[in-house]
């Protein structure tokens, strides 16, 4: 017995055809379009009558929906690139990037939270002194605070 053809659904689609990555396209409040990569056929439907519905409840905020999580690696890298050459510690400052890197690299920014740190910190006041320290924790927040200038990071 064949199948029926499976219905189509507005502003839901696969792109390319037959690789299984469904994709939504809906209007916002001013008429802009936007699409969203949403996976599976499924979670793709469900995104997309709840942006819908956000649009229509004027709950729709397109800078939270194009947001990607950034790695503290991956930050730590482009914050070291940008102010190299402009810093005469620039030498220290790439050890102490090393050294987040190597504790907190794998992770998002947005998902490294306080006890993280002071886990971090408490394992490094065994290794070396506590000046130390006080100096990554300092290159620390100058990094976060850059990621919040930039709107990579939203202030806690």
């Amino acid at each position: 017995m064949a199948r029926a053809p499976e219905a189509k659904h507005r502003g839901v689609f696969e792109r390319p055809r037959g690789s299984g990555d469904w994709w939504i396209r809906y209007a916002d409040e001013h008429g802009h379009i936007h699409r969203e990569k949403a996976g599976a056929k499924n979670l793709a439907l469900r995104l997309y009558t709840r942006r819908k519905a956000e649009v229509q409840e004027r709950r729709f905020f397109p800078e939270r929906v194009r947001r990607r999580d950034v790695l503290l690696a991956d930050f730590i890298r482009d914050y070291l690139a940008r102010i190299q050459g402009t810093l005469r510690s620039y030498v220290d400052l790439e050890r102490h990037g090393r050294v987040w890197q190597a504790a907190l690299g794998d992770r998002p920014l947005r998902q490294v939270v306080a006890g993280d740190v002071q886990r971090h910190v408490a394992k490094r006041l065994t290794e070396v002194r506590p000046a130390s320290v006080n100096r990554e924790i300092a290159f620390l927040k100058r990094a976060y605070n850059v990621a919040i200038e930039r709107g990579e990071h939203p202030p806690a």
